[in-house]
């Protein structure tokens, strides 16, 4: 080879290969009619564009129908068409639960979607492990297991997102499941029938902000925080929710303030270990019970929060469980607001180790605040119209 030849071919070598888009569109006026062929034609880092119509064409594997299926090796960025418009998935329920939208096997890739719905799969609406996913403006619509993302992966962002329950769905059906993975989801609406959002895993960047979510049936519950996760739920409203409206099971370091919950069958929050958890600025009102405790925090500050129990229903301040290992414990609950000045009306819809001595853990609500305090959820004249004296 000659040293011009030579020359030319290290400068074309040092070219970055731009990433191509794919169009799919339904009337074959783009590069492909089915979303897999497009997938199956791109490379790494290029962007499908989907048209508006019904996708609904499947390929059959071992592990069952995948829509839209991707082997690991490649980052691909899917853009429909807007959420009333692109959809994936078929007209009916697919009979059987082994029916994927998205399927993306290990393979630590990067995958966006946007601007569609993904539909009426009666199984998994998206599966992916080991894949860091960002949503922008999707809607998953009656999907049993809408999301779920196993890691170790670097993120899973969801952002004016919408998961959409059937009413035929049972309490084990799911909205958002991300497992080793740290979550950034914010403005994104939650109709529930099993549990809404789910966190497990030791992470240490999560964030749950400005999100809806909503029961159906009384079915269901919140947000779930498990396996020493560290997050931040902020500024979320919870209501009509079955279980509860947000969990904390043996978690990490955990922050809640500023949410809303209201309106929970059983508990507004359950708490059952973590290794911080602070609360501030929450309103949690009209539940079976404000705040279920199986165990206590390794630490926790939990001040000016508004517990205002469901008089009309007989709903309790908070209820407390035999805790192993024995000995009498006692949980920082002072400084918030309860609805009341009355010590006595308090203590008579808590019940703790004062009520039995099956019960080793003790709710110290002393002192408390005196009248309600300034909270970002609601302007203070508000909050005074829920309060009797």
């Amino acid at each position: 080879m000659n040293r011009a030849i030579l020359v030319s071919v290290l400068l074309l070598s040092s070219i970055p290969i731009q990433a191509a888009t794919w169009h799919v569109t339904k009337d074959g006026s783009g590069d492909f009619s089915v979303i897999q062929d497009a997938v199956d034609g791109a490379s790494d880092g290029d962007t499908i564009v989907i048209g508006a119509g019904r996708f609904d064409d499947f390929t059959l594997h071992a592990f069952g129908k995948v829509h839209v299926w991707l082997d690991g090796t490649k980052s691909l960025s899917f853009i429909g068409a807007g959420a009333e418009a692109t959809f994936i998935g078929p007209e009916t329920f697919h009979a059987g639960w082994d029916v994927f939208g998205f399927k993306c096997e290990e393979g630590g890739v990067d995958l966006h979607l946007e601007g569609m719905t993904i539909q009426h799969i009666k199984g998994y609406g998206l599966r992916a492990r080991q894949a860091s996913i960002n949503l922008v403006d999707c809607v998953f619509d009656r999907c049993y297991d809408a999301v779920n993302v196993r890691g170790p992966a670097d993120h899973l962002v969801s952002t004016g997102c919408r998961f959409l329950s059937g009413e035929d769905w049972t309490s084990n059906a799911g909205g958002l499941w991300a497992r080793d993975v740290d979550i950034h989801v914010v403005d994104t609406e939650f109709v529930i029938h099993g549990s809404g959002l789910k966190v497990t895993g030791p992470r240490t960047d999560s964030l749950i902000s400005n999100c809806t979510f909503a029961g159906v049936h009384g079915i269901g519950g919140g947000v779930s925080l498990q396996g020493g996760a560290d997050v931040l739920v902020e500024n979320c409203q919870f209501t009509d929710l079955g279980v509860y409206g947000i969990s904390v099971y043996h978690s990490g370091e955990v922050i809640l303030r500023d949410n809303h919950i209201r309106r929970c069958s059983n508990d507004g929050v359950a708490i059952y270990g973590s290794t911080q958890l602070t609360m501030h600025g929450n309103i949690v009102e009209e539940c079976g019970q404000c705040l279920w405790v199986g165990g206590p925090c390794d630490h926790q500050a939990i001040h000016d929060n508004h517990f205002l129990r469901n008089v009309s229903e007989d709903g309790r301040y908070a209820w407390t469980n035999t805790y192993d290992p024995l000995g009498h414990h006692y949980l920082d609950f002072t400084m918030n607001y309860w609805g009341t000045t009355n010590v006595e009306e308090i203590a008579d819809w808590i019940t703790d180790g004062n009520d039995s001595p099956d019960i080793n853990l003790y709710i110290e609500f002393e002192p408390m605040a005196d009248g309600p305090v300034q909270v970002k959820s609601h302007s203070l004249s508000r909050i005074k119209t829920l309060f009797t004296d």
